[in-house]
């Protein structure tokens, strides 16, 4: 029998992690929150309802 073996070299090792020694800067302080009243109170919740109307039926066109 013909025995066929393939061999590929061996990979070099893979490179270091990457490193960042670079930090972003500090963000601004933001003006503080000032509060001057209490915000409105949201309106009752109205529960649904359902209305059922009764409407006349269709007439039936006329034949010629």
């Amino acid at each position: 029998p013909l025995i066929i073996k393939e061999v590929r070299p061996p990979q070099p090792p893979p490179p270091p992690p990457l490193r960042i020694r670079q930090a972003a800067p500090n963000l601004p302080q933001p003006p503080p929150l000032i509060l001057r009243e209490r915000p409105p109170l949201p309106p009752a919740q109205i529960p649904a309802q359902t209305v059922t109307r009764r409407l006349p039926p269709i007439p039936v066109p006329p034949r010629s």
